[in-house]
Parts: C-alpha cells; sequence; structure tokens
C-alpha cells in the first residue's frame, strides 16, 4: 500500500460557537493525519523535536540504530525504509512512498509502538515478579539453614549406636537434602 511522501499539504480551520456557555472554539485538522506523539510531519526541515521522537519509537523497536540527533538523514530515512519493509508497507525502496514517514506509516508505527509497550510493561512486570520469587527463594533457603544449623547445635555430643531424638531430626533434614538414601532411625 504506497503512501504520499508524508507531508500534510491540506489543512482546514474550523470554528465552533458554543451559545450556551459563549465559548469560540478553533481548530485545525490535517487532511489524512491521525493524533500523534509527533505534532508535525518528518520530512527534511522538520522540527527536531519530532524527529527525535520518532528517532526514538524506531530505536527503541530496533531499526534506527545510531544515536538520537533530532536530524533528518538518510539514516533516518534507511529506517523508516526498515520498519516499511517489516510491516510490508512497501516491498522494496522503489516503491512509491518507500523511506518517507507518511499517514500509512506513522499509523503503522504508532499501533506497532503501542503494542511495543505494552509488551515490555508485561516483560517489566514478569522481571519483577520474577526478582520477587527468586526473593523469596534466598529467604526460604536461609531459613532452612539456620533451622539445620539449629538442629545441628542441639544435637549432643554422641557415641556411636547412640539413639538420640535430633538424630532422627537431622536424618531427616539430610534426607530431604538428597544426602541420606535409607530409612531415619534416630541411631548414630
Amino acid at each position: 500500500m504506497p503512501e504520499s511522501n508524508g507531508i500534510p499539504t491540506t489543512s482546514q480551520n474550523n470554528t465552533t460557537t458554543d451559545s450556551l456557555n459563549n465559548t469560540t472554539t478553533n481548530t485545525t485538522t490535517l487532511d489524512d493525519s491521525t493524533e500523534s506523539a509527533i505534532s508535525g510531519g518528518v520530512y527534511d526541515g522538520a522540527k527536531s523535536a519530532d524527529i527525535r521522537e520518532l528517532q526514538k519509537m524506531l530505536k527503541e523497536m530496533g531499526y534506527f540504530k545510531f544515536d538520537i540527533d533530532g536530524l533528518y538523514n538518510k539514516r533516518l530515512v534507511d529506517a523508516i525504509l526498515e520498519f516499511q519493509l517489516a510491516k510490508q508497507i512497501v516491498t522494496s525502496a522503489d516503491d512509491i512512498g518507500a523511506g518517507f514517514y507518511g499517514p500509512v506509516t506513522q499509523s503503522t508505527l504508532e499501533e506497532s509502538y503501542k503494542a511495543y509497550l505494552e509488551r515490555k510493561a508485561k516483560i517489566d512486570a514478569l522481571k519483577t515478579q520474577l526478582e520477587t520469587i527468586k526473593a523469596a527463594r534466598v529467604t526460604m533457603a536461609e531459613e532452612k539453614r539456620k533451622s539445620f544449623e539449629t538442629s545441628i547445635q542441639k544435637i549432643p555430643a554422641l557415641k556411636l549406636n547412640q539413639v538420640h531424638p535430633e538424630i532422627r531430626t537431622l536424618q531427616k533434614l539430610l534426607k530431604e537434602y538428597g544426602y541420606l538414601n535409607h530409612k531415619d532411625t534416630a541411631i548414630f
């Protein structure tokens, strides 16, 4: 689906008067444009802030591989083209609109960026959960270690074949950790 060069050429001024509230609202709408984080068109000579925002979005999604500098240059055009090819907006660099940030590219990029941010938020939430689980495991392991140490300290000095209830506790702990594979007998 080829697109135009991306520079809005027609605008329409609309004036709305609300007689109940005695207010007048002036709005300017651009044909073929959508609400965007990028306020104007992106073309050679465009506002640096708009180009920076576009570069940031493309960079976060892996299409722009350079420092964000706010310059409209071949690097940006190539990144836009790479995005267009990936999203099948154009089929080659020779297509009309290839490398230009027109309305189709803009809306597709905004949808893709929104989806990217949603996925990123989910991944961040999962990473946080994973860290919480890891911390809980470390805490449990520490508690088990302390319990093990406490049990061992309760065991008096024993002689071979002596029976003691704390020996059974020690045997159970050794079994739990995989160091003992026979029945716990309470016999040393």
